[in-house]
């Protein structure tokens, strides 16, 4: 995806400022990053680079909501007691929680491209251990892995992709990364819908079997239109096709193993388009390669087309450019008084927030089994709760580069989603229900999408990547409480509790974000 060779040596060179419009100054005069990036623009490069660094957004969500979806089935095959099955989540988010910071922290000191691309590796690798588990045990330390694996995607995608946009592009392209990470929650929730509804063979209640032969027959639904309008479409395809048929009598075909090797399959998929990608210029330049960060910046403008845009170019060496300094130093620094409340605010939001939308989010089938209304599709309301996200981050977008900047964004964002999870709470029909946890994700996601962009532009690039690791190290934490969220639900037998926590979770994660006092809106990267 990334090949060609930099700038020929032969290649005419003239002063930056002379094809640059206004980027640079008099001719001789050195430039920065940022001034450069602006001047090539976003182009040919860059919409290739959202594509590879999203797919390892999506390829986070996808893992997260797969496992949430399967762990009824899991917890079946495997004969577990409830305190037992709800520490399935926490062996992917346990893992999850280590891996953010320990990438994070080797991506500081050893570049974001090596790191970048063994993230996916190694959750790739132990997704396998996930399709032929003979134990909950094997089961549960291959979930680790992966977590292990995917905990390094947020931070280090998030971090390179930003250093490689122009500044002008930065904030709204970080958030319309965001569309895949709904897009990987689609993708979890809908194999799963596939595999564990549509293709099930005698497990759903509307599920038949005719002749030795399992058969979808959807009845009808008038609590939720939608879903009923769908589900006969995808049966009949399903039926029509013979798949089912054959699926059924094949004697290794059980459906949640399949939902793993799925997305275990695409795991590889993505992998594959990292080989290639380049370093981050602004890691470069710390450390002291000025002509290396020169090369990749060649690299971007010509794939897009711009190479005039840097001939000539001669970049600023980085002040404090030095090697990579100590974890101790870099841990100093982020709680600094010049970044502590920074931290302390930041570390609290992804706590509360994590905490609400995970406990949401990957209880949900439980919280509507709990919710004493009748779901009839239950799979595909919550492949509809997913794709309700995809407008939010298209929203989110829009309003991060509006007067409402980053911030205002993320605290408005995050104490509407509060108020809807309080409607899905007195929800009484299974319409009403859908809406209010359909609208829960649509403003998630604008949150989702303000707090990626906000985390990385407020520390300097020494210590971004470890910075972002911490934060998202507090926000998969909370996979450890999946028991005590498991506990909660079993012993209250309602899940009124839960959705009470969650709502005062997401409205003290919106208010500590007002004790951050800058906004990054158009500020160039430190």
């Amino acid at each position: 995806l990334f090949g060609g060779d930099s700038m020929s040596d032969d290649m005419e060179r003239v002063p930056l400022n002379a094809t640059s419009e206004g980027y640079g100054s008099s001719p001789g005069d050195t430039t920065t990053i940022d001034r450069v990036l602006s001047a090539v623009g976003f182009g040919r490069f860059h919409i290739l680079l959202t594509f590879v660094c999203g797919c390892g957004w999506l390829a986070d969500n996808m893992w997260i909501q797969v496992v949430s979806v399967v762990s009824e089935q899991v917890k079946l095959e495997y004969g577990l007691n409830d305190f037992q099955y709800s520490f399935l989540p926490s062996c992917l988010m346990g893992g999850s929680a280590l891996g953010a910071p320990v990438w994070g922290r080797l991506s500081d000191q050893y570049g974001r491209s090596k790191i970048f691309t063994f993230t996916l590796l190694f959750a790739a690798m132990c997704g396998i251990g996930t399709i032929f588990a003979p134990n909950v045990y094997i089961f549960g330390a291959s979930l680790f892995g992966v977590g292990l694996g995917i905990g390094g995607n947020l931070p280090i995608d998030g971090a390179l992709y930003a250093e490689l946009l122009p500044k002008e592009s930065r904030g709204r392209m970080m958030v319309l990364m965001a569309v895949f990470w709904v897009v990987g929650q689609m993708v979890g929730d809908g194999i799963g819908y596939l595999f564990l509804e549509i293709l099930a063979c005698g497990g759903p209640t509307n599920t038949t079997i005719v002749n030795s032969t399992a058969v979808f027959l959807p009845s009808p639904s008038a609590l939720n239109p939608l879903a009923s309008s769908l589900a006969p479409l995808v049966a009949t395809v399903a039926n029509s096709t013979g798949a089912h048929t054959a699926l059924c009598e094949f004697e290794y075909y059980i459906p949640w193993r399949w939902c793993m090797a799925s997305i275990t399959l695409l795991n590889f998929i993505f992998l594959f388009t990292r080989f290639g990608i380049p370093e981050s210029p602004y890691y470069l330049l710390k450390r002291g390669k000025v002509e290396e960060a020169q090369e990749v910046l060649e690299k971007v403008a010509k794939m897009n087309n711009r190479s005039a845009a840097v001939v000539g170019m001669d970049l600023e060496p980085a002040i404090d450019s030095a090697p990579a300094q100590g974890i101790v130093v870099s841990l100093k620094e982020i709680v600094s008084p010049e970044f502590l409340v920074t931290s302390i605010c930041l570390w609290t939001s992804w706590l509360t927030i994590n905490f609400a939308y995970f406990s949401f989010n990957m209880f949900l089938p439980q919280i509507i089994e709990l919710k004493g209304i009748h779901f009839e599709y239950k799979y595909l309301d919550i492949f509809l709760y997913a794709c309700a996200g995809l407008p939010g981050s298209v929203v989110g977008a829009f309003l991060i580069e509006s007067k409402l900047g980053r911030k205002w964004t993320l605290i408005g964002a995050t104490l509407v989603t509060g108020g809807f999870v309080a409607g899905f709470l007195v929800a009484s029909s299974e319409l009403s229900a859908v809406i209010s946890q359909c609208l829960v994700n649509l403003f998630a996601q604008v949150m989702w999408a303000a707090l990626y962009t906000y985390t990385p532009e407020l520390y300097p690039t020494r210590i971004r990547t470890t910075a972002l690791g911490i934060c998202s190290a507090f926000g998969k934490f909370v996979g450890f409480l999946g028991p005590v969220v498991g506990i909660l639900l079993k012993a209250f037998g309602s899940s009124t509790v839960l959705l009470i926590v969650a709502m005062a979770s997401f409205l003290l994660g919106g208010l500590v974000i007002l004790g951050i006092r800058k906004e990054t809106r158009n500020a160039a990267l430190e």
